[in-house]
């Protein structure tokens, strides 16, 4: 899988959780795993503007991603 297709892969699995991931490459930590960073779209970020950046952990499971 090239770096691309992680992306995206890391792209709709924020969507489905509610982040807002910008598409920057992700860092490989070990294999399998990536950290990239997001921001968590609820109430006080999309209403009020007060949000918060942290790190997410996405991690390979065959052919697909699941959070960490």
């Amino acid at each position: 899988m090239n770096m691309n297709e992680i992306i995206m892969k890391i792209d709709d699995l924020c969507i489905n959780h509610g982040l807002s991931y910008d598409r920057t490459p992700p860092i490989q930590v070990s294999p399998g795993v990536f950290m990239f960073s997001v921001v968590e779209m609820n109430h006080s970020c999309s209403k009020h503007g007060q949000c918060r950046q942290t790190q997410r952990y996405a991690i390979m499971k065959g052919n697909r991603f699941v959070l960490g």
